[in-house]
């Protein structure tokens, strides 16, 4: 790098520096960075400044995104006052040396005008800016500023997807954004469908002041090279209009779709939206059905939808009619405001050459029930435009009929089985219309062979299984209760309750009966139960000898008291205090209670008197021995 270069660089700097807000990130080239080994780092939305010194001079810059996105590069510098080609501007992957379109373009900056990129679509990674000039004789020393604006988004193409090898793989109605960055350029997309069905794809882009094709939108099978109608059409987009195609059936697979310029050389740089729209659909004409050959199966009384989607389609169905009688044909889509025919329906025999009827259609009539006599057999419908050239790309319907009486055979929906019913259901063999069903009764389980998991008892139902030989499923069945094991208790009779039996099981349950008569009372001896005491009445009773039921009572007399004649004290001894008592009793000055009155009867007169202390008193002075 000479002298001058360098001083020129911080001269420009300091003066761009001065003039910039403080707000505005900036920085400058490094050199040397005349390859992508010495390129200058530089960061994504930030302005970078630079200038090729002389005829060999190259800046080359690396920035790193950490994110999928979409970057858009502009560069500018001052007005040179001519329209000549002044820069060139390049884009490359981390290798250093592979564009990022996949072919050799750049972006050519006159001397007079700015330049800014389309949005252009990467993955998370490193990328590499080059800048040279347009011819190396040719020495551009004014200043420029690049900057890459970076936008995050998960939605947007990545570059390079040039190839069906290298196309971006999108899902089902979810829209991507691209755009058509540089010579050549050509963006590819992949999507899968598990299903039949049908796709419409939508473009729209930013409005151009012009009517020119800017776009053309292919829509290919998996080899990525035949056009889904057969052909190698595609559609042209305007600059001032968004197109949604007309509705195509398709079947389960993989498909491409590729957008690129209408002329190679034309750098489309607007950011444009792609959308697949895809509905899943057994009633829609699956391409190719362009020939005969590959016709779609159109059953009776059955809708079926198709479109003529790009020039020169073709739309073929086979027809089987299973009894002769009056065919009635409808063909209906929206109604618009022209009145030129625009399609053609014919109807085939089996060869796909005899003619059996032609039907011219305008976009403001329908077809309905149109009626031909016809014979059991098979045949070909072909619907295509009025004029091959002219796209139809309003969708269809078509459908067949046929005047008949319904009757069919019964068919088995459900078979039964040892656990469930079955079923079987009549549609009519023309129409395919319900008539009836019936039940068919379940077949049991069959068991050879049962094993006991648990026995029963009287209360407890028991379990056993098995296997069964029809299905081999295990089978679970229950073993019924045993009858009741009584144990029998017998309470005999007794003098006042009857006897019985009581039968009880071991689960709880019981039961009385075997009732006996009772048995009366047994009387048995008189039984002394308190002896009389001298003054105090005994008690004797008599029980019943077999329950002890007290059945009688009565007294016994009391004792006598006992005494010692001569005694009337009652000390046990007859002395002078005996006869004083019995000779003051007499006299009446002393009360003797009956046991003392005794005592004193010592003559047996009944009853003391004078002389029974007499003798009291002789008896004391031993002259009388008393007893």
């Amino acid at each position: 790098m000479t002298m001058k270069k360098t001083v020129s660089l911080i001269l420009v700097a300091l003066l761009i520096f001065a003039m910039l807000p403080l707000s505005v990130s900036a920085a400058n080239e490094s050199e040397p960075n005349e390859n992508y080994q010495k390129a200058t780092a530089i960061s994504v939305n930030t302005n970078v400044y630079g200038a090729l010194s002389n005829d060999t001079d190259e800046d080359w810059y690396k920035f790193t995104l950490n994110e999928k996105g979409s970057v858009q590069i502009s560069f500018k510098h001052e007005d040179a006052g001519t329209e000549n080609t002044r820069w060139e501007m390049y884009l490359y992957s981390s290798d250093g040396t592979t564009h990022i379109d996949g072919g050799n373009g750049f972006w050519s900056v006159p001397g007079n005008k700015d330049v800014t990129t389309g949005e252009i679509g990467l993955d998370a990674g490193t990328y590499y800016i080059r800048i040279k000039h347009w011819n190396s004789s040719w020495v551009v020393s004014s200043t420029y500023t690049i900057r890459a604006s970076f936008s995050a988004s998960a939605k947007y193409e990545t570059e390079i997807n040039n190839t069906p090898e290298t196309a971006d793989e999108i899902g089902n109605n979810v829209y991507v954004y691209g755009s058509i960055s540089s010579k050549g350029d050509e963006d590819w997309f992949k999507f899968t469908l598990e299903e039949k069905g049908y796709v419409s794809i939508w473009f729209a882009h930013p409005k151009a002041d012009t009517t020119n094709t800017r776009w053309e939108v292919y829509l290919y099978r998996a080899d990525a090279a035949t056009g889904v109608d057969g052909g190698k059409s595609y559609w042209s987009i305007n600059g001032n209009e968004n197109v949604q195609t007309a509705e195509i059936g398709v079947d389960a697979g993989t498909y491409y779709v590729k957008v690129k310029a209408w002329n190679d050389s034309w750098v489309v740089d607007s950011t444009y939206t792609l959308d697949v729209y895809f509905t899943a659909s057994e009633e829609y004409e699956s391409e190719q059905n362009n020939t005969y050959q590959n016709a779609d199966a159109l059953s009776l009384y059955s809708d079926m939808k198709g479109s003529i989607s790009t020039a020169n389609d073709v739309d073929w169905y086979k027809l089987t009619v299973p009894q002769s009688g009056k065919l009635r044909l409808s063909f209906t889509h929206p109604i618009g405001i022209e009145s030129n025919p625009r399609w053609t329906i014919y109807i085939y025999r089996n060869d796909a050459y005899s003619k059996v009827k032609e039907w011219n259609v305008s976009e403001t009539l329908n077809l309905n029930n149109e009626a031909i006599d016809i014979s059991a057999g098979t045949y070909f419908i072909k619907v295509k435009a009025w004029n091959d050239s002219w796209v139809v790309d309003t969708t269809y319907t078509i459908t067949a009929t046929l005047d008949h009486t319904c009757d069919g055979e019964w068919k088995t929906v459900d078979i039964a089985t040892c656990e469930g019913n079955g079923k079987q259901e009549k549609y009519c063999d023309v129409c395919k219309k319900f008539i009836a069903e019936k039940e068919i009764p379940a077949t049991d389980h069959s068991v050879s062979e049962w094993n006991v998991v648990t026995h029963p008892d009287c209360d407890t139902v028991g379990l056993k299984t098995g296997v069964c030989t029809t299905c081999f499923a295990t089978v679970e069945k229950e073993i019924p209760t045993t009858e009741h094991n009584h144990n029998a208790v017998v309470t005999p009779p007794n003098c006042t309750e009857k006897g019985y039996t009581t039968y009880t099981c071991k689960c709880g349950d019981t039961y009385v009966s075997d009732y006996v008569k009772e048995n009366g009372h047994t009387e048995g001896d008189w039984v002394t139960v308190k002896e009389p005491e001298v003054g105090v009445l005994g008690k004797r009773e008599m029980r019943c000898t077999e329950c002890n039921e007290l059945l009688g009572e009565e007294d016994i007399d009391a004792l006598e008291p006992a005494y010692l004649l001569g005694d009337v004290n009652k000390n046990g001894a007859i002395e002078k205090y005996d006869y004083i008592a019995v000779k003051r009793a007499v006299m009446g000055t002393l009360e003797l209670d009956e046991t003392q009155q005794k005592a004193a009867d010592v003559n047996g007169k009944d009853g003391f008197e004078k002389y029974d202390y007499i003798l009291i008193m002789r008896h004391v002075m031993g002259t009388f021995t008393i007893g």
